[in-house]
């Protein structure tokens, strides 16, 4: 996934950075910020599937800090490859819809708003719905196969 990763993270910094380098300080400075952007991409979807839990939270801050500085994501960010990476490292607020969205990417099993809305009348979920909660309910949401994971024993990538 590493380069499926870096590629939606060169997209992401060019929209970002590109576009209004482009519109306010012209073709030189974007070219080189586009540069940068082509250079960063591998090195933070490196960062992002490390082994290291303490990289890969401290990547995803940043990633967050410079992709949605002002505002939060569209919910359907949050089902693309880097949405989902970073998703167990940061607390933003998703719909109930786009959580179950997330659950079943995550888990590999269909889910539905209701269980979303069951797990938090049981408290399996927080109200309101941070991500982070989300990705962590869905890497330990048991699958025919394959038990429910101890916390901390994987991450999602």
């Amino acid at each position: 996934m590493s380069g499926v990763l870096a590629d939606q993270i060169v997209d992401e910094l060019d929209r970002t950075l590109c576009v209004p380098a482009r519109i306010v300080l012209g073709d030189d400075i974007a070219e080189q910020a586009a540069r940068r952007a082509r250079e960063f991409g591998p090195v933070f979807a490196a960062r992002l599937t490390s082994s290291s839990s303490l990289v890969r939270s401290q990547t995803a801050a940043d990633v967050m800090r410079v992709l949605w500085p002002v505002c939060d994501p569209p919910d359907t960010w949050w089902l693309t490859p880097l949405g989902l990476t970073v998703a167990p490292y940061t607390d933003r607020v998703v719909d109930q819809q786009t959580a179950a969205h997330v659950i079943g990417a995550i888990s590999g099993r269909p889910c539905a708003r209701s269980t979303v809305a069951a797990a938090i009348r049981r408290g399996a979920l927080p109200a309101p719905l941070r991500i982070d909660a989300v990705a962590a309910f869905a890497a330990n949401r048991p699958t025919p196969g394959r038990p429910a994971l101890q916390p901390g024993s994987a991450t999602v990538e």
